[in-house]
């Protein structure tokens, strides 16, 4: 299965642009699903990926990314997530912060 078609029938998540979309969300549940590329997938006693890079904005995806950002947090914090989702939020600002350093020295 192709990857605009598992978004769209697997995820329930049809993807806003199938050339330049780097994600969707699923409004029925308001899940979001990213897409990334392997150099953007690392392993610090488990699976990080690196959502976002302020480099990216010369990309056609960027906003839409921002968005799918945005959309992550609300849904973290929401009254029913916030104790429970507070410290996967401030691992993937961490984590982004760190690999962006890393990358502009």
């Amino acid at each position: 299965m192709k990857i605009n078609a598992f978004f769209e029938h697997r995820l329930r998540a049809p993807l806003y642009n199938h050339v330049w979309s780097w994600g969707a969300i699923d409004t029925t549940t308001n899940r979001v699903f990213l897409r990334t590329n392997q150099d953007h997938i690392y392993d610090d006693n488990g699976e990080w990926a690196l959502i976002y890079n302020p480099n990216w904005n010369r990309s056609n995806g960027h906003a839409e990314r921002l968005r799918h950002i945005d959309a992550m947090v609300m849904r973290l914090l929401s009254p029913s997530a916030i104790q429970e989702k507070f410290q996967v939020l401030m691992m993937i600002h961490c984590y982004v912060l760190a690999r962006f350093l890393k990358k502009t020295g």
